[in-house]
Formats: structure tokens, sequence, C-alpha cells
């Protein structure tokens, strides 16, 4: 699942994760324990970003710097909506 989001390309995986890049490819942010599997889509809020890294684990890529995309909504293939 590929989609755009401000000036990151967002990636929905079949192993659950989300990922963000930048324009050169370089991962930004990476969102590894959504707990969904084959995420078929991404939806994000029509609200001001803000912080994403509370959110984030503290393994996760990203989670030691600020991050900032808007809230977002994750669907699977097994209808988890998360």
């Amino acid at each position: 699942m590929l989609t755009l989001q401000g000036n990151y390309l967002v990636v929905g995986f079949s192993d659950g994760c989300v990922r963000f890049y930048d324009e050169r490819f370089t991962i930004e942010a990476w969102f590894e324990h959504i707990n969904a599997k084959n995420i078929m889509s991404i939806s994000f809020a029509d609200l001001p970003e803000r912080d994403c890294t509370e959110n984030m684990d503290p393994g996760d890529i990203g989670a030691d710097s600020e991050f900032r995309c808007p809230d977002f909504i994750v669907a699977s293939d097994n209808a988890k909506i998360i």
C-alpha cells in the first residue's frame, strides 16, 4: 500500500509496518508495532501535524527525534481498523 502525505512517501507493508520515507527514499519513521497484518489502506486526518513520536516504541526508527504527521488510521485485509 503506497500513499503520499506531505513530503513523505508512506508505505504499508504485509507484515503490518508503516514506514515514512523522505524525497531521497531515506526512512524517516517506522511504526512497527501496529499489530495489523497485510495493510490495505492508510487514511490521514485533515488536521494539523503533531509530534508522532509519542506513539512510537523506543526501538522504532525516528523515536529518538521529533517526527510530525497527522493522525492516521490503518485498515488491514482481515477487517482490523487501528
